[in-house]
């Protein structure tokens, strides 16, 4: 019987769980995605895959908070609907005690404390890692197609490119750039300028 109880009373609050974590996941993603869908409409078709990935590596950072917000949730919607029924009087009234009624409510709670710190500790960081390595592909990839030649390109931070020839390679070969300056505007303490015969960017992705 008290396992029935516990099953019952842990079903409650999982359902209710469930939806609060998923509602609270997908408001706080919609905040913090306006630079994924931005991104999403400059990609070219051979990234979209990337963009997604990007989406997906996007919802772990958010779990350490939502997570706890939906246990909250779960546990009062669903020990006040209990509550409201008369079902929480009439377990009392068999003589069931109130320390059967919490346990599987604190077992409810520290599942979903181990489900918040493994994303704490090891998804997050997971997902940090995974969304900078492909952003950082994204854009060396969008650099390559925006630079054009015999073109100062002052939109680096304090840097001024400036590209003679662009010679596009191969499929799956990088773009030349030759002859290439760099020039640094920041104060001159911190300025200093290159030049390089030749340039490659990375290859396609």
């Amino acid at each position: 019987m008290f396992r029935l109880l516990g099953r019952y009373i842990f079903r409650e609050i999982l359902t209710s769980a469930t939806l609060g974590t998923l509602l609270a996941t997908f408001v706080i993603f919609l905040r913090g995605a306006e630079n994924l869908f931005g991104l999403l409409v400059q990609s070219s078709r051979s990234n979209i895959g990337l963009v997604g990935r990007l989406f997906i590596l996007a919802i772990p950072p958010v779990l350490p908070l939502t997570v706890p917000f939906g246990v909250l949730v779960g546990i009062l919607i669903g020990l006040g609907r209990m509550a409201a029924d008369g079902e929480i009087i009439a377990l009392r009234a068999n003589g069931i005690s109130s320390r059967r009624i919490v346990a599987p409510v604190l077992a409810f709670a520290a599942l979903g404390m181990a489900c918040a710190g493994l994303a704490s500790l090891r998804l997050t960081p997971l997902a940090m890692r995974e969304s900078t390595a492909i952003m950082s592909e994204l854009i060396k990839t969008q650099l390559s197609a925006e630079i054009q030649p015999r073109v100062f390109d002052e939109d680096f931070p304090s840097r001024i490119l400036y590209v003679g020839e662009v010679k596009a390679g191969g499929p799956g070969d990088p773009v030349r750039w030759f002859p290439v300056f760099l020039a640094d505007v920041s104060p001159p303490e911190e300025r200093s300028a290159a030049t390089r015969d030749e340039a490659a960017t990375p290859p396609p992705i």
